[in-house]
């Protein structure tokens, strides 16, 4: 939720990401030795002028560090911060440079929460999803192998009595060196992983914004100090039978990696920074309760790298109660959670995009607190992954136990191990898949039954994609164990009511298959919704949902919002929002009257909400301006429609010469996060 405020009133604006960031992250198309090489890439080939002359001025690069022991591509990656607001000409300068795969502001996440062990007996969450009947039966005990399991959020309690004997700790940076020093404060990175002194788990917070508690420089202290993260590792690995607090889902370890600061906010650098960790440094879990409507092709590179190296990804479904797009749990490498009650009932906050993969327990969590203490009500999506999480490394510990007694034996891939989730779970809502409740609520007993894992995708057309006329072929892989039968669906709408049969294929598996679609010829222009249906003789179904866009006609705008004195800092400003029919790359394009060519600006990402935040930077005070938008949709055809502005007597633009009064006013040197006045 970001805040303007309007004139006299404060107006909530959902959903929309203005590009405030003065700090960028840049991918190239190929390796860089430092910083001073990536300056001059970038320099060389800006226009010469006041583009060039801003960037030498303001700009200062960063690069990350690449370790051996990683084999992510770090050296392709740059961080640009500048010292003042910058114009998006220079952006758009940089994001056509040859070199560059991509420029994106950084972004910011949040993490989710809705408002004989003692407390055993109130863990209702444990007996439903069968994880406290196979501790009652001796099925699940401390000498199963014991798997990473990394967390990424606020942090952890490490001194947490329920805890402290739970976290992953990394023995090169333990015991003391040849100097007779302590390995874990030596100031040495014993281990050689590239960091230093990280004895169990890393801070990755680095705030370039003053912000509340630990925000600055990135350590070897994951302490928490928003709660969040703690609550998290509890549900997943708690320690059992020791006579106190809670019982955890597996006996794992957890790796806590400190990305979200003080008031539950993290950085798209800072996160994705963390995911390579706990790939690198053997995780073989990763849990991420948080997400937002922005997806970040950052984010999506360590998403892509980790699930690569075979980790289970799971993430929160999101706490919006819509079924908007949200990531990272929409990433098809992620497997999404949803929240259910003690009665089976999906909660009110429970998001339910089309990527929606299981349900889980959300709502009055037992689990591990702040300060040693506990709480019986910790509640959201953000308590749900985690039971997710900690089935997923129980299965993972099952796994390398069986392979410790036969070297040969093969263990499940990350992908097989979201097919026995999804194919275990428990149905629920409307019978057999549903947009609500997807697959149905994980099963662990179930999970442990199953014998091998399914794969069920539909690899094209990728999610949101917009179809055009050309559009024929769509790409599924149906793998399941006793597989029965393999049918394609299709229906209109974000939840159809009515489902129409393009294809079924019974008794064969299909690998990136290609399944004719003509039908659509014959379509009205609308959201639909692939649906990949896998049968099998067990009477379980598997099943996987694409939504996708057909658009006949050109990109249309639904509506359109002007305000004008926005107060941007010290100086007032102007507005734009519109929303289109389509995702779309939005443009705003401005001159003076008195110029010939037009100056553009581009609203952040692909998507159907747009907006733009005009200033002093681009528009002089009280000069008149020509303003247009335009919208062009992300197909082959690239059709666009446009939008000139005037004000409501049909006026040009004019930016307010006025300024903002601060008297009787005190600043303050720390910011505050977002909330309803």
């Amino acid at each position: 939720m970001l805040w303007t405020v309007v004139k006299k009133c404060v107006v909530p604006l959902i959903g929309i990401h203005f590009c405030f960031s003065q700090t960028y992250i840049v991918k190239f198309k190929s390796e860089t030795k430092d910083s001073a090489e990536v300056y001059s890439r970038l320099i060389s080939a800006l226009p010469k002028g006041n583009i060039s002359a801003t960037f030498s001025a303001s700009a200062s690069v960063v690069t990350f560090t690449s370790y051996a022991r990683s084999q992510f591509p770090w050296s392709r990656y740059a961080v640009i911060r500048f010292s003042r607001p910058v114009n998006q000409q220079l952006i758009q300068s940089i994001a056509l440079n040859s070199a560059v795969e991509y420029i994106h502001p950084r972004y910011l996440y949040n993490v989710y929460s809705v408002p004989n062990d003692s407390a055993y007996s109130t863990q209702w969450n444990l007996r439903r999803i069968g994880i406290a009947q196979l501790w009652e039966s001796g099925f699940i005990h401390s000498a199963l192998p014991s798997v990473k399991v990394g967390v990424i959020d606020t942090g952890i309690d490490t001194e947490h009595p329920d805890l402290i004997n739970s976290l992953a700790m990394n023995t090169g940076e333990m015991g003391t060196d040849n100097f007779g020093n302590d390995k874990r404060a030596n100031g040495i990175d014993d281990d050689n992983n590239g960091f230093i002194d990280d004895w169990r788990g890393y801070d990755f917070v680095e705030f370039h914004d003053e912000d509340l508690g630990d925000w600055n420089v990135r350590d070897n202290d994951p302490t928490d100090e928003n709660g969040h993260g703690t609550g998290v590792s509890g549900i997943i690995g708690s320690q059992t039978n020791n006579s106190i607090g809670i019982t955890g889902i597996a006996p794992c370890k957890i790796l806590p990696l400190r990305a979200f600061g003080q008031n539950g906010n993290g950085s798209d650098i800072d996160i994705a920074s963390a995911i390579v960790y706990a790939v690198d440094n053997g995780a073989a879990v990763i849990n991420m309760s948080f997400g937002d409507v922005v997806r970040s092709p950052m984010l999506y590179d360590a998403i892509r790298y980790a699930y690569e190296h075979n980790v289970v990804l799971v993430a929160s479904s999101g706490n919006d109660g819509s079924s908007a797009p949200h990531y990272p749990s929409d990433f098809n490498e992620v497997i999404s959670v949803g929240s259910v009650n003690r009665f089976d009932v999906r909660s009110f906050f429970s998001s339910n995009s089309p990527s929606l993969d299981v349900m889980a327990p959300g709502e009055q969590i037992s689990t591990t607190s702040l300060y040693h203490g506990y709480t019986n009500n910790f509640s959201g999506t953000s308590a749900a992954a985690p039971h997710v999480s900690g089935i997923a490394a129980l299965l993972k510990s099952i796994q390398q136990q069986k392979k410790n007694v036969d070297p040969q034996y093969v263990p499940l891939s990350n992908e097989e191990l979201r097919g026995i989730l999804v194919n275990s779970a428990d149905d629920a809502g409307n019978k057999g898949w549903d947009e609500f409740y997807a697959a149905g609520i994980v099963n662990a007993e179930k999970a442990i039954q199953a014998v091998s894992g399914s794969t069920v995708v539909i690899h094209s057309p990728e999610l949101d994609e917009l179809l055009t006329d050309n559009f024929t072929n769509i790409v599924v892989t149906a793998v399941t164990p006793y597989l029965k039968s393999v049918s394609l669906f299709y229906g209109r709408g974000e939840h159809p009511s009515e489902w129409r049969l393009i294809s079924s294929v019974d008794n064969k598996i299909l690998m990136k298959d290609t399944i004719r679609f003509l039908e659509k010829i014959l379509l009205p222009d609308d959201v639909y919704i692939f649906r990949l249906v896998v049968s099998n003789s067990k009477g379980n179904d598997v099943e996987y949902r694409q939504r996708v866009f057909l658009r006949r006609n050109t990109p249309k705008v639904l509506t359109l919002r002007y305000r004008d004195s926005v107060i941007v800092g010290a100086d007032y400003g102007a507005l734009v929002e519109a929303r289109v029919d389509r995702n779309c790359y939005g443009y705003l394009y401005y001159k003076k009257v008195s110029d010939l060519v037009y100056t553009r600006l581009q609203s952040i990402g692909l998507q159907q909400h747009h907006s733009f935040l005009l200033t002093t930077i681009d528009f002089q005070p009280n000069v008149q301006y020509q303003i247009y938008l335009e919208f062009v949709e992300n197909s082959s055809a690239q059709r666009s429609t446009k939008f000139y502005l005037t004000d409501s007597l049909g006026s040009l633009f004019r930016m307010s010469p006025a300024s903002i009064s601060t008297t009787g006013f005190e600043r303050k040197g720390y910011s505050l996060p977002a909330g309803y006045v």
